[in-house]
């Protein structure tokens, strides 16, 4: 499965646009002048599979987030002080990482990493909120 990742997401990818992510960042509890903040940033992507393990680092102007994990292997992350168990799999071409909270007040939610044409789509799903970003692949 780690190569089906690779394949699809290795590479560096640049957000080309964004739909309701100020309402997904609302939903998670980030405060006003935050969320105009993050709203901004044109964060990059770095996706990298090295045999059974793949790493995501996004990084914008102001924070560089990482982790790194095996598929089917729950991790914890944690940002902004908000810790989240996260288990990752792989299904239907997809990168699907579940977030459940750790004695924070952020919901549930599910993020879908997934290639459309030459387009990573990136969704997050959050109580009734749909966010959706879209990168462009810059490099492998």
């Amino acid at each position: 499965m780690t190569d089906e990742v690779k394949q699809h997401f290795a590479g560096k990818w640049s957000l080309e646009k964004s739909e309701n992510f100020e309402d997904f960042l609302k939903e998670v509890g980030v405060n006003f002048f935050l969320r105009k903040l993050a709203a901004r940033g044109t964060p990059v992507q770095t996706i990298t599979v090295d045999e059974d393990k793949i790493g995501i680092a996004t990084a914008t102007a102001f924070h560089t987030q990482s982790d790194a994990f095996k598929l089917g292997q729950e991790f914890e992350e944690e940002r902004q002080g908000m810790k989240m168990k996260v288990l990752p799999k792989w299904e239907d071409n997809k990168l699907i990482m579940e977030k459940f909270p750790i004695d924070s007040p952020v919901k549930p939610h599910k993020v879908f990493r997934e290639k459309v044409g030459e387009t990573m789509l990136m969704t997050i799903e959050i109580g009734n909120v749909i966010c959706k970003r879209w990168f462009k692949k810059l490099e492998d």
